[in-house]
């Protein structure tokens, strides 16, 4: 887990708030995000991980806390190791892709251009070698747009945007555009593949409650377009977080039992917000309901 990133805190007031829970050991396992979320290697550090926070704490089961991709590699890990999960929290987690990923094989960007002042990644990493490794990054195709996001939203990236209307492209189109921006057609399949087996659909034991905390209320993208005669996109937003549709991480789930909205919190703040921590103290303690003060679902500013 990265606490700190050039300069600013990430994961720091997460972790200390976990340290302020009586009682409660909290344990912090990194992964490779570079690799897909079941990639084996990953899924054996995580499985032995487990096991040693288990004989340390003297516990039978650990409670898994993931924000964003980790959401992901917790998905993965459940799916052949439930009987060591008492239950899962997910933050912000993208189950169905986002399409903002698109952007780093195709223009080296980690997000669209804004007017803001304030630095982002795109500050310090030169749009080439973004690109390059985003060829053959297998974990940032797993979080490209899924069969799931397909099926719901119809498409997510275009080539044919006219004044006359908008028409995106199939999954299959999709394939043939990342070859032809270089990208490793194969391991996006793989991705895709990985998507409809094992991620584009909520997680249902009655043995392993899983919870997940949903941002809305900030402008997020989920089209990319680019017009006749231009080689930059048009950017089409929604609501989300700011990097994660809805949609994509709720699932597609609508029950607000499980599905807990908050209102204009964005992607990476989410964690460290005192709200948030609220809400998701007893049920990471006790597996107590999560109570929603937030003001729950809200759409974005115009």
């Amino acid at each position: 887990m990265i606490e700190s990133a050039y300069g600013f805190d990430v994961y720091g007031g997460f972790k200390k708030f976990l340290r302020s829970i009586d009682d409660l050991r909290s344990y912090y396992f990194a992964y490779d995000w570079r690799k897909s979320p079941g990639y084996q290697g990953t899924q054996r550090a995580l499985d032995n991980f487990v096991d040693k926070t288990l004989e340390a704490s003297g516990r039978d089961k650990v409670v898994l806390v993931a924000h964003s991709m980790g959401g992901l590699v917790a998905r993965a890990y459940i799916n052949s190791h439930s009987e060591k999960v008492a239950r899962v929290l997910t933050i912000a987690t993208p189950y169905w892709g986002a399409a903002m990923p698109w952007l780093a094989l195709a223009h080296g960007l980690t997000g669209p251009p804004t007017d803001s002042w304030w630095p982002d990644l795109d500050t310090f990493i030169p749009n080439d070698e973004l690109q390059l490794f985003a060829i053959n990054a297998a974990g940032a195709y797993n979080l490209y747009p899924s069969p799931a996001y397909y099926e719901q939203i119809g498409g997510w990236l275009s080539f044919s945007g006219t004044s006359g209307g908008i028409t995106y492209l199939t999954q299959d189109q999709t394939l043939s555009a990342v070859r032809q921006f270089l990208g490793n057609k194969s391991l996006y399949k793989q991705a895709l593949d990985y998507h409809t087996s094992y991620l584009d659909t909520y997680y249902s034991n009655p043995n392993v409650p899983w919870q997940m905390i949903v941002g809305t209320g900030v402008k997020t993208l989920t089209g990319i377009v680019y017009q006749e005669d231009s080689a930059k996109p048009t950017y089409i937003y929604g609501n989300g977080d700011g990097t994660v549709p809805i949609l994509s991480s709720a699932e597609g789930v609508e029950d607000t039992s499980i599905v807990h909205y908050v209102c204009r919190i964005e992607h990476s703040a989410l964690p460290e917000q005192k709200g948030v921590q609220a809400m998701i103290k007893d049920y990471i303690y006790t597996g107590g309901p999560i109570v929603n003060p937030q003001g729950g679902f809200c759409e974005p500013p115009e």
